[in-house]
């Protein structure tokens, strides 16, 4: 900063100073307006869960365990049925969980076998309309 020699500068300087400090003020306000915004519990619990929607990994490891649950359902039901015997049911339960961790453990071997199947479907019905 330069010297101040007389009492105009001192007034320009002082001037330049307050100005100065009103920006600083409003920026610092608007700061803490966006702060308090984002710190209000709705707006917590909204960012949190579009940050887990966006995660594609959650997505596919839902998408994984569902598959697997319910191809493990489906198996012990096509298996067992509506067994009344208490040790048939224990090993349809078996089963069940069985097929669904070897779904869930393997699960690229499936995608790649899904993404097999619909390319020769695909391609088949390609054939078929030329």
């Amino acid at each position: 900063m330069q010297e101040i020699k007389n009492a105009i500068q001192l007034q320009d300087v002082i001037k330049l100073l307050q100005t100065q400090r009103k920006e600083e003020e409003l920026v610092l306000k608007e700061e803490f307006s966006n702060l308090f915004e984002k710190l209000q519990p709705i707006n917590i619990i909204q960012d949190t869960v579009n940050e887990l929607v966006e995660l594609k990994s959650i997505q596919t490891d839902v998408i994984d365990l569902g598959l697997g649950t319910a191809t493990g359902y489906a198996i012990r039901k096509l298996i067992v049925g509506e067994a009344k015997n208490p040790i048939t049911q224990i090993l349809g339960r078996m089963i069940e969980q069985t097929v669904s961790q070897k779904i869930i453990s393997n699960r690229m071997v499936i995608h790649n076998f899904g993404r097999n199947i619909l390319s020769f479907f695909s391609s088949v019905s390609k054939k078929t309309n030329v």
